[in-house]
């Protein structure tokens, strides 16, 4: 699976939805993201495809503010 583009407008639905809804009988599965390990074992929790693809948006506008792919992101919990 691959991420929607332009990330600007993703649309309504995960690319992993609309592949999903051209081919119904089969079983799509977007792999090699990091996704919560609740969401994994119970992917009715979220759509883990389109929380998945919207890092590609934030990661493309650091690349572009920063002049470089070559950074790391850090999450911290504040309070």
């Amino acid at each position: 699976m691959a991420n929607v583009l332009p990330p600007d407008d993703p649309g309504p639905q995960s690319l992993g939805q609309q592949v999903q809804n051209a081919f119904p009988q089969t079983r799509v599965v977007k792999t090699l993201n990091t996704v919560n390990s609740e969401v994994m074992v119970n992917p009715q929790l979220g759509s883990a495809a389109r929380a998945t693809e919207s890092y590609m948006p934030l990661w493309l506008a650091l690349w572009r503010t920063l002049g470089t792919a070559a950074f790391s992101i850090k999450v911290v919990r504040q309070g």
